[in-house]
């Protein structure tokens, strides 16, 4: 197997499996920051076992029924089916929070990482661009990332390639973009750049595929003292998150 076919056929399946934004937590639309309730938020991570999400679900419900054009309760619905794994329930609440109210990103956004779940790439790719948008322009890495992730599993590496830098542009402390760029650059047979991104990947404190960055390394000549590395990146992150998924949202809800 190719270190292409890896990048590709694990590490990509991995990242899509969670499709975690870079930054979820608040979305820039225009000049209002759109953000996620953060009781909600420590409520649902906190406590996100079955009985605490039956009940919340039955709750917003209960709510929905009185308030029937509150967008926001299926939003918030949608949250709750896509951390039990019920992406097309999920798919069906951000539709109807999308006909209540069209013009908020956030939910063309995660209306598309419900339909990356079910393999529906297409509608995930529309959706992104929706979300992009709606978006200020070079605002927000997250939808780039996304739109890379589509185009990549589509094998559109040139596309994908694209929405990598955009993203990496954006927001240039990010992490996986720089993975995947790297990734991205390899699947075009495109090996100095893809040393160039795997290597900053690393050196930016990437974690969660550094493993797969020093066999690419260290297969194309590069030497990499592990434990420098390693002690590096312990400094880096020291007192703090390592920043490679902050935030968190109704749609990062974690079953018990």
């Amino acid at each position: 197997m190719t270190l292409s076919s890896i990048c590709y056929r694990s590490s990509l399946l991995r990242l899509i499996s969670t499709l975690v934004p870079v930054v979820v937590l608040s979305i820039s639309a225009g000049c209002q920051t759109i953000e996620v309730d953060s009781q909600e938020v420590h409520e649902i991570t906190t406590k996100a076992d079955g009985s605490f999400l039956e009940t919340r679900l039955k709750n917003l419900e209960e709510q929905l029924e009185e308030y029937p054009k509150r967008d926001d309760l299926r939003y918030k619905i949608a949250g709750i089916h896509f951390s039990e794994e019920k992406y097309n329930d999920a798919v069906k609440h951000l539709e109807m929070a999308i006909e209540l109210n069209p013009e908020n990103p956030r939910y063309h956004y995660h209306l598309g990482r419900c339909y990356l779940k079910i393999n529906e790439v297409d509608l995930a790719e529309s959706s992104f661009r929706e979300a992009s948008r709606l978006m200020p322009n070079g605002r927000y890495s997250g939808v780039h990332f996304a739109l890379g992730l589509a185009k990549f599993r589509k094998k559109d590496f040139v596309g994908a390639a694209a929405e990598f830098e955009a993203a990496v542009k954006a927001q240039p402390e990010g992490l996986e973009p720089y993975y995947f760029l790297a990734c991205t650059n390899d699947a075009l047979g495109k090996q100095e750049p893809a040393i160039k991104y795997f290597r900053e990947y690393l050196d930016r404190g990437g974690r969660t595929f550094q493993s797969n960055a020093i066999f690419f390394l260290e297969k194309n000549g590069v030497i990499v003292d592990r434990q420098a590395l390693e002690e590096k990146l312990e400094n880096k992150n020291k007192g703090r998150e390592t920043g490679e998924r902050p935030g968190a949202d109704p749609f990062e809800a974690k079953k018990g």
